[in-house]
């Protein structure tokens, strides 16, 4: 099991065929206290997303998993120098 969350919303990543499906706040906070949850927090700095002008974009995702080698793999906090610029993530 693998739960990702975007832009305030989870979404739960299960079986083979990789479909996501929406969650609530309450089911999020019930998997975590039933399961052992691991957290990993991806930046989209470190995956190189960027905007058309070749910005970062301040982009990041939290994953919650129950495989913690999983999380430990999957953490890609930022890391750049200070005063790196970082573009919001906006539509346009």
């Amino acid at each position: 099991m693998c739960l990702v969350t975007a832009s305030n919303r989870a979404y739960m990543l299960h079986g083979y065929g990789h479909s996501l499906v929406k969650l609530g706040d309450f089911m999020v906070k019930h998997l975590m206290e039933k399961y052992m949850a691991y957290f990993a927090v991806i930046r989209g700095c470190q995956v190189n997303l960027r905007d058309v002008k070749g910005r970062f974009i301040s982009k990041g995702w939290k994953i919650m998993t129950t495989h913690a080698l999983m999380a430990a793999r999957m953490s890609l906090p930022c890391q750049c120098s200070e005063g790196t610029l970082h573009v919001p993530c906006e539509r346009g």
